[in-house]
C-alpha cells in the first residue's frame, strides 16, 4: 500500500470489530449461556480479518501480500491498544470496571497482555490471508 495509514481499511476493520463484539455477545448468550470473553473476541477477530482482507484488496486491486497483511494487522492492533488502554485505566480508576484479582506481578500481567495482542495480530494476519484468497 502506498499510503502509510490506509484509514478507510482501518475504519472498515473497526466497524467489523464492533459488529463482531455484538454478534459474539449474542452468540455467547444464546449458545453458551455464560460470560465467556473469548466468543466476542473471536467473532471480532474473524470479522476484522475479513473486512481488512476484502477492503484492502479492493483498494489495491489485488489480494494483500503477506507483508501488507502483517502491517495492517500490526497497525490495527496498535491502534486498538492505544484507544483501549486509556479507556480501561480510566474505567478501572473510576470503579466502573471490576478487574479480577490476580496474584501475578503487574509486569507479568503486562507481559501476558502483550503476548495476547501479538497472538491476535498474527491470527488476524493469517485469517486475512485465508479470506483474501481469490476463488478460481
Amino acid at each position: 500500500m502506498d499510503d502509510l495509514f490506509p484509514i478507510p481499511v482501518y475504519a472498515a476493520m473497526l466497524v467489523a470489530t464492533l459488529v463482531g463484539q455484538f454478534v459474539g455477545i449474542a452468540l455467547e448468550a444464546l449458545a453458551f449461556g455464560g460470560h465467556a470473553l473469548w466468543v466476542p473476541l473471536a467473532c471480532s477477530l474473524l470479522l476484522e480479518a475479513f473486512a481488512g482482507a476484502q477492503y484492502g484488496a479492493i483498494r489495491l486491486g489485488h489480494p494483500l501480500t503477506v507483508r501488507e497483511r502483517g502491517r495492517i494487522s500490526a497497525t490495527y492492533s496498535l491502534g486498538l491498544v492505544v484507544l483501549s488502554l486509556p479507556l480501561a485505566v480510566w474505567l478501572a480508576a473510576s470503579g466502573h470496571l471490576s478487574l479480577p484479582r490476580v496474584s501475578a506481578s503487574p509486569l507479568r500481567v503486562v507481559a501476558l497482555a502483550a503476548a495476547l495482542v501479538l497472538v491476535a495480530t498474527a491470527l488476524r494476519s493469517v485469517f486475512m490471508g485465508i479470506f483474501g484468497r481469490r476463488r478460481r
